[in-house]
């Protein structure tokens, strides 16, 4: 069972148990399975580029190969930034406390990249968020189920089926009136070679 999202406010603690909401979850799923002709359920394999090795599934995950055909171990990896250079892991947030900010505006979740929403269960609420959640106040806090390379941003929301944590990272986001034309800025590059839509 993972740790508990625990955020801090006016020095009290609030923590919930987070479960990812997958879309399965929601509608169901279905699974298509291949079989032979005996019925037998097969295997998905892959096989690499040189057409020597055939990797079964679980085998990708261990590792990978350069260009130059050198078998690299995953453990091995080290992150990389944009200038090439080592960047540092930033260790997940559950179960420590995480400095909760707010109430924001609803604008600031309506600009965010999503990249999963997670049910919460509440578990204890010594600074009194949840009633706030319930009045349709929205938080948000930094939050990383897992280590990685960046810290993503949670927004804590409420409705009539539960408290939620949509997480993601903050993008710009430029909005117009809907009888405004969206112009495109005075730098944008226009290619000779676009699209002709008259030659279909």
């Amino acid at each position: 069972m993972a740790k508990p999202l625990v955020v801090e406010g006016d020095e009290k603690l609030a923590s919930f148990e987070v479960s990812l909401l997958e879309r399965k979850k929601l509608y169901g799923s279905r699974t298509r399975v291949a079989v032979d002709d005996n019925g037998r359920v097969c295997t998905r394999a892959t096989l690499i580029n040189d057409g020597e090795l055939l990797l079964v599934s679980g085998c990708t995950g261990q590792g990978y190969f350069t260009d130059a055909g050198v078998w690299v171990e995953r453990r091995q990896m080290v992150p990389l930034g944009a200038d090439g250079q080592i960047t540092e892991m930033h260790p997940s947030t559950l179960g420590v406390p995480q400095k909760i900010k707010g109430p924001v505006e609803a604008l600031e979740v309506l600009q965010l990249h999503v990249q999963s929403v997670y049910s919460l269960n509440l578990l204890e609420d010594e600074c009194g968020l949840t009633p706030r959640l319930d009045a349709g106040e929205i938080f948000k806090c930094p939050f990383n189920y897992s280590s990685g390379v960046e810290v993503e941003t949670a927004f804590l929301v409420a409705n009539e089926s539960g408290y939620f944590a949509i997480v993601g990272h903050p993008v710009e986001a430029e909005w117009c009136a809907q009888n405004q034309a969206l112009t495109p800025p005075a730098d944008a590059a226009f290619h000779e070679d676009d699209l002709d839509f008259d030659m279909f």
